[in-house]
């Protein structure tokens, strides 16, 4: 599965996108440097920062569980190039390449002015608060060939702080482009006919950010489902969708409503500010 970004705060994706930017097992302190290692990996163009040896241990069980601590200690501390092994950067990329694990999801934060260990500058990226994998819950219908790609995954959404739900979902639609269904009664079955689903378009800005051109919409049947899915992929992919530019911001720890408006909000400031989409405003408004 391509990168899908989830309400600012959680990053879906399947292995073969992670890719190893840099692994540091040591990091200045004063005039001295100590053991505290730290990881650097890009995600779709989403740059992950993994700091501290806890933090690198799970993301590595995320790729491939059960590997002995002791090993991947003495891996991180560079014991092994003394006999001529690979770096322990090479063996992270060996562990991407070669993870039979579904698809990662790694729950982010984004700290306003974290620096990077063993300099001054700023990390430009999200901190990885949390790896796990998704699991994907039973669905007893085929979505249309229309709706495009269609995968089921576990969608976390916040109603109320501090708790998360794990809701069964489908995405459906291409990247970037996507709509998402939501079944909001809790279990590990997507059910089409459930009366309590949301229907929501997002799409993933050049820069990474995820926008929603529609409001969430609440569907109570089967019928009203296929309707609507169906409409909002027919807008996200053929009537004059344009691209934002919208710069990566923050929406963690925001209840879904919120993070709903602010996202609407970002494609509502993009759209009346876009020359060219003068022509389409009019209609984009009447879908909305």
């Amino acid at each position: 599965m391509r990168p899908f970004l989830w309400c600012g705060e959680w990053l879906i994706t399947s292995a073969q996108h992670i890719e190893i930017e840099g692994f540091y097992p040591l990091r200045r302190q004063g005039k001295r440097r100590r053991f505290d290692p730290f990881l650097v990996v890009n995600v779709g163009g989403h740059r992950l920062l993994f700091d501290g040896k806890e933090a690198v241990f799970a993301f590595v069980d995320a790729l491939v569980p059960g590997l002995n601590r002791d090993a991947l200690n003495a891996g991180m501390r560079g014991d092994f190039i003394i006999d001529g092994e690979q770096s322990f950067a090479d063996d992270l990329r060996d562990f991407v390449r070669d993870s039979t694990r579904g698809r990662s999801v790694f729950t982010l934060t984004r700290e306003t002015g974290y620096s990077k260990p063993n300099g001054s500058s700023t990390f430009d990226g999200h901190v990885c608060a949390e790896v796990s994998e998704n699991a994907t819950p039973r669905r007893t219908f085929s979505a249309p060939s229309a709706w495009g790609e269609a995968q089921s995954l576990m969608l976390p959404m916040r109603f109320a702080h501090p708790h998360v739900d794990w809701l069964p979902a489908i995405i459906v639609g291409d990247h970037p482009r996507r709509v998402a269904v939501v079944n909001l009664r809790r279990g590990w079955f997507f059910d089409a006919d459930c009366i309590s689903l949301v229907a929501s378009c997002i799409y993933a800005g050049p820069h990474y950010a995820d926008v929603r051109p529609h409001k969430t919409k609440r569907v109570e049947s089967r019928h009203v489902l296929w309707a609507e899915v169906t409409q909002r992929v027919h807008y996200m992919h053929e009537s004059g969708f344009l691209s934002p530019m919208v710069a990566e911001q923050d929406t963690p720890g925001m209840l879904y409503h919120e993070v709903d408006d602010v996202q609407v909000g970002r494609w509502n400031r993009h759209f009346f500010s876009t020359e060219e989409g003068i022509a389409n405003q009019i209609t984009a408004i009447g879908k909305a």
